[in-house]
């Protein structure tokens, strides 16, 4: 099962189910909770010696998770302070049991519920070699005001490392928008899944290193709750790697038609054809303007190649459009956009192209810009197609600005894979794959040395690549996505991010492919 991404009602309806119908105490999974966070700050603190701890605790349930903490580092010998956030009369239920216990064992309690009372204490932040943050949970839906925003802002000037339980306090898990101030944690450990302000920027700056932890939720509970948002990780890219068999040949692995390039873009054929053939295409044939068909011969010695009739600027001209015809027999995908350029002949061309092909078919960069004035006619009804934009480009196709595009990904990928039938990948930081089911696929691999030119090519040859093998489609496109960014980071470890170029992607692309293929 994928890991899925929730937002806080999901979160609380498990919760709910885990405790009520599988019977699982509150109190126990509390318990997991506060165990699991003290692994994840030794794991990454790996103290020596024993650690002055502030343990900041608000009056819900993270508080109690937080009290539980207390009790763990307490018992290997670190030192930590409770500092309540309220009374300790206030406090109820599982949270009320672990914090009488964490006092009877004689873990010492601030109570501040007043700002006059903590500005008395005068207590400096900076004696400390940890702050935990367990105030705010999952539940917040506005801004933190008063004194948590106070608390808030001091332990983020304090410059001592911050682990947050569940979620950086003033965050909402139901968006990835910040919706007011926010503790900017070293560390969050959440529980179960993880939520959209864990994964998807700019809230995902506030989280730093994020472990998403067991704590005895029934995987079951989590699937019956249908949730259709999922973050791609390790384990699904394992369980979907295809595995070749010994007697095979290259006409098992399929043959992808690119149809690419103009002068000035023969560059943006080559990478597309050169990430087919890396991610283990068959063959591959690049189809292009006539008079740019002896640079990709030069420059392609894997890739066969295909000369189409040109306009007059040196793009594919309407006239290509039988030619292309008799081009995709015996193919199986289609790739189409990737530097075709914007000539008025060449957009009449790709969408006669892509409204009569039968083939699955990727759609990228050009190839989506002749369909910015028609996007009804930019449809998958019965058949395979996929689109690949970058924010700008999708922008165009719904008529919306690129910045509330980011806002809102997640859900304007899936509406309009549901309303046009079809996949979109929307390529960025965490790219998102959305498909007709209205599942929704968020990647966490790729780095910003990844904003250049070309990369956006390379991605759509993998992709399509991957598509023309005769791979199951969600399945191609979580494992171009992944391995694509997983390549760009291979790489930027050995290079560094500020100087990577697409080229640096298909030179790292076997590496990550061999961290799957070894296993």
């Amino acid at each position: 099962m994928p890991m899925k991404i929730l937002n806080s009602a999901e979160m609380k309806r498990i919760d709910q189910k885990t405790i009520q119908q599988v019977g699982i105490p509150g109190v126990v999974l509390m318990e997991n909770a506060g165990l699991q966070m003290v692994k994840a700050i030794e794991d990454m603190r790996q103290p020596t010696l024993p650690m002055k701890v502030a343990i900041f605790c608000g009056k819900g349930n993270n508080g109690g998770d937080g009290y539980v903490v207390a009790r763990h580092l307490y018992n290997r010998g670190h030192k930590p302070l409770i500092i309540l956030l309220g009374r300790r009369k206030e406090i109820t239920g599982d949270a009320k049991i672990n914090l009488n216990i964490a006092v009877n064992m004689g873990i010492e309690l601030l109570e501040v519920p007043t700002p006059q009372l903590w500005q008395k204490q005068k207590l400096p932040l900076q004696s400390f070699e940890l702050i935990v943050d367990a105030m705010l949970g999952t539940g917040l839906s506005k801004s933190v005001t008063g004194f948590y925003k106070e608390i808030i802002e001091e332990v983020n000037r304090s410059g001592v490392m911050v682990a947050s339980v569940d979620i950086p306090s003033g965050l909402s898990a139901d968006t990835s928008q910040v919706i007011g101030t926010a503790v900017k944690a070293d560390l969050t450990v959440t529980f179960a899944c993880a939520k959209y302000a864990h994964i998807l920027p700019p809230a995902e700056e506030y989280v730093g290193k994020l472990v998403v932890a067991d704590i005895s939720v029934p995987h079951r509970v989590i699937e019956e709750e249908g949730v259709h948002t999922n973050l791609i990780d390790e384990q699904l890219i394992r369980e979907i790697f295809p595995r070749r068999k010994a007697n095979t040949h290259k006409g098992h692995y399929g043959h992808l038609l690119i149809i690419a390039g103009s002068e000035g873009k023969t560059g943006a054929a080559c990478l597309a054809g050169e990430g087919a053939l890396r991610i283990g295409t068959g063959l591959v044939t690049v189809a292009t303007p006539q008079s740019c068909n002896p640079i990709l011969e030069v420059k392609l010695t894997e890739v066969m190649t295909a000369a189409l009739p040109e306009t007059t600027d040196i793009t594919i001209s309407e006239k290509a459009i039988e030619p292309t015809h008799h081009l995709m027999e015996g193919k199986s995908a289609l790739a189409i956009g990737p530097g075709l350029s914007l000539n008025s002949q060449t957009q009449y061309y790709i969408q006669q192209v892509v409204s009569t092909s039968s083939l699955p078919t990727v759609i990228d960069a050009d190839g989506l810009n002749a369909f910015a004035d028609c996007p009804d006619k930019l449809t998958g009804a019965g058949k395979s197609l996929v689109i690949t934009p970058h924010p700008g480009e999708m922008a165009r196709l719904i008529k919306m600005k690129p910045e509330k595009i980011l806002k809102d990904r997640t859900e304007i990928c899936r509406r309009f894979s549901q309303d046009h039938h079809l996949w979109v990948v929307l390529k960025g930081y965490r790219t998102v794959i959305s498909t007709p089911e209205g599942e929704v696929y968020i990647n966490p691999t790729g780095n910003p040395g990844m904003a250049s030119g070309g990369t956006g090519d390379v991605l759509t040859g993998m992709i399509a690549g991957l598509v023309a093998q005769r791979l199951p489609l969600t399945d191609a496109l979580i494992l171009g996505v992944y391995l694509h960014g997983l390549s760009g980071d291979l790489a930027a470890e050995q290079m560094g991010e500020n100087y990577l170029a697409a080229a640096d992607i298909l030179d790292f692309l076997p590496d990550a492919l061999l961290r799957f293929e070894k296993e």
